[in-house]
């Protein structure tokens, strides 16, 4: 029997690494979390649990014996969702830890919330 995978995230990316991942010989089964109905058309499952609700995605995987996660968006990591699964003893893709680089764009992000001028970077938009 083959391992069965869930992948955090809801957008292009984690629907390109589900696909690739349900085509490798070693695995039966790909969920992602939330997903997107354009996953279905591929033959992954998807379930409607949010990727910033750790508990209720820990429960998942554990009651339906899931053998690894793995997480795509930056949001999860920055909020600490590896860490949350390897308390909870489920393998998962990712470092425990996000890299300083992307600690600070997601705190920066959170401090200056999305900005109206996207040609323009955040320390710009503050002098004007």
């Amino acid at each position: 029997m083959g391992q069965k995978v869930l992948v955090i995230g809801s957008g292009a990316r984690e629907h390109t690494i589900a696909y690739t991942l349900l085509k490798a010989p070693s695995v039966d089964e790909v969920t992602v979390a939330p997903g997107n109905p354009g996953m279905l058309k591929d033959g992954i499952h998807t379930t409607q649990l949010s990727q910033s609700n750790h508990a209720a995605l820990i429960d998942f995987v554990k009651d339906n014996d899931y053998d690894w996660v793995f997480v795509g968006p930056e949001v999860p990591l920055i909020e600490g969702i590896v860490n949350d699964f390897a308390a909870a003893g489920i393998k998962r893709s990712a470092h425990p830890r996000p890299p300083p680089r992307l600690k600070v764009q997601g705190f920066r992000q959170a401090a200056h919330g999305p900005s109206q001028h996207s040609d323009r970077p955040v320390q710009d938009l503050q002098r004007s």
